[in-house]
């Protein structure tokens, strides 16, 4: 089920429930570049990758769900799939 709702300040926000692992997610995004066909979303755990002293970290948990095809985020539920902190 997709629903569209504008907010307060005029912006067009999308909503969405996806099945993960079991568990129905809400998902949201704010002005789709291209929105994906109902069903189609390329959900995964959102990683963390950042520069420190000059080497990529990967900072896991980030406790998150994104859609690799329209941007769309979601909270992971239950425990973290990624946990590779400071690797």
């Amino acid at each position: 089920m997709e629903i569209t709702t504008t907010s307060a300040n005029n912006e067009t926000i999308y909503w969405f429930t996806v099945d993960w692992k079991g568990h129905k997610v809400l998902m949201t995004a704010h002005e789709w570049p291209e929105p994906c066909p109902p069903g189609q979303h390329e959900i995964g755990v959102l990683h963390h990758n950042a520069e420190v002293d000059g080497k990529v970290v990967h900072f896991c948990p980030t406790g998150a769900l994104w859609c690799y095809g329209c941007c769309a985020a979601g909270e992971e539920p239950g425990e973290p799939e990624c946990t590779r902190w400071g690797t």
